[in-house]
């Protein structure tokens, strides 16, 4: 029995652990030794997956940019019709105000 055991250990190539929960020890301990390191990582890739998401996403800085020129733009357009309509107005006025 005990070497059926031991040849599937070789076959699995455990080195030198003789046992799966042995091995799962020794990198649960590995984890733990080193879990600043592990959190400092993750804690990069996650601000650096939102920085890029802020940058390049739906609502990211070049759709504020481009939606501000828009903005811009449509203001410069009612200013130019509200002094179009106040010329047109004056025009109306004059008219009726010649016709009996």
């Amino acid at each position: 029995m005990n070497s059926v055991v031991q040849s599937i250990l070789e076959k699995l190539y455990l080195g030198k652990f003789k046992s799966m929960y042995a091995l799962f020890q020794h990198y649960m301990r590995i984890v733990y030794h080193k879990r600043a390191i592990i959190i400092l990582v993750l804690s990069i890739i996650s601000l650096s997956l939102y920085a890029g998401y802020l940058a390049f996403g739906p609502q990211s800085f070049s759709v504020l940019s481009h939606n501000q020129e828009i903005e811009k733009k449509l203001k410069d357009n009612i200013q130019s019709l509200q002094l179009e309509n106040a010329m047109l107005q004056k025009k109306l006025f004059e008219i009726k105000g010649l016709e009996p």
